[in-house]
């Protein structure tokens, strides 16, 4: 698995990075739900789970969502949009856009979208 995490400092914006095609900083608001529910350590990110979304379907991926997991059934989506160079090179990632925590039934208990 492919992983890393950076502890936040008084001074970051993001308090947590996982590694993966892009560096996926944690939200900050979903970071605070985060740790309410499980201790940092215990949230993993799943790489395998990581998928393109089409949003407009116009064959140009808008967003890239990443999964994350931790104990007590708890899971967690991230999406980020993408943004795209206009000579066709390859999409950068953009800020975070949506991202949801559900419990261990599939209950939502956080979500959150940006402008």
């Amino acid at each position: 698995m492919v992983f890393s995490l950076l502890v936040t400092t008084a001074l970051a914006a993001e308090p947590m990075i996982y590694a993966g095609k892009f560096d996926y900083a944690v939200p900050e608001p979903m970071f605070d739900k985060m740790i309410e529910f499980a201790p940092i350590p215990s949230w993993n990110f799943f790489p395998n789970l990581t998928r393109f979304v089409d949003a407009d379907d116009d064959g140009t991926p808008d967003f890239i969502a990443i999964a994350l997991g931790a104990e007590g059934g708890f899971g967690a989506q991230i999406r980020y949009r993408l943004n795209h160079a206009e000579n066709g090179g390859a999409p950068e990632l953009g800020d975070w856009y949506w991202c949801v925590i559900t419990d261990g039934s599939g209950e939502k208990i956080f979500e959150q979208f940006n402008p």
